[in-house]
């Protein structure tokens, strides 16, 4: 369905009044090009939403859920359309546990804007994305570094090199980290003048401290020429 399918279904008068109550929205698999901001104004009291597997494309816009003030679990995840998210796309939704953003192939990168004032957030999960390098700003600025914990980046082509210190010396000093999901790490090497990629796979780091020195063992090796900004 595309979004002039549904949208009377969501709007006042095209509705009765109880669907001003609906707590959960399930609109994955349609057609809907992208985010029906509009559609969804009149539903405040939404709970989880999921946009999963659309044609939604381009930019996710600043405020694109400004009505949406209760929402804790949202999923955009196979739109690979989408190819950026502005810093304050999300800036109206601060009781967000849950955001799924896995499988957008063409995502090569976010701001650490995106984590502002998410104070129950549990879980940003961008698997298998085309992010590079993370904000530095993540691990520099209290107000974020405490939710890096929360990301989830199996899959992602990390590069490592000097852009990636910042997230592999957070892995080897955190003694308290919940979760940090692996991802592939690019490293590349001078050979007679030529440059090789290779790609080497992090493994998952948590609280379990046979885990965490088995980062440090693989990642130190493998990326400390490296890390020196």
């Amino acid at each position: 369905l595309e979004e002039k399918a549904f949208a009377p279904y969501f709007s006042e008068s095209g509705s009765d009044s109880s669907n001003s109550q609906l707590m959960f929205v399930n609109l994955s698999q349609n057609r809907l090009g992208r985010i029906p901001t509009d559609s969804l104004d009149k539903l405040g009291s939404l709970i989880e939403l999921d946009l999963s597997s659309n044609g939604i494309s381009d930019q996710i816009a600043p405020h694109s859920f400004h009505s949406l003030y209760k929402l804790q679990k949202l999923r955009l995840s196979d739109n690979p359309g989408i190819i950026s998210m502005h810093a304050d796309a999300f800036a109206d939704n601060i009781n967000l546990i849950e955001l799924e953003c896995n499988h957008l192939s063409n995502l090569t990168e976010f701001e650490a804007g995106l984590l502002n004032n998410k104070p129950y957030l549990e879980k940003f999960s961008l698997q298998f994305s085309q992010i590079s390098t993370l904000p530095a700003e993540l691990f520099q600025n209290p107000t974020y570094s405490s939710l890096v914990s929360t990301l989830s980046l199996l899959g992602a082509p990390l590069d490592c090199n000097c852009s990636s210190y910042p997230l592999f010396s957070w892995i080897t000093t955190q003694q308290g980290a919940s979760s940090f999901s692996a991802a592939t790490v690019r490293k590349t090497k001078s050979n007679n003048g030529q440059n090789n990629t290779h790609k080497a796979n992090v493994v998952d780091v948590s609280s379990k401290n046979e885990q965490l020195q088995i980062g440090r063992r693989r990642v130190g090796k493998e990326c400390r020429s490296r890390w020196s900004p």
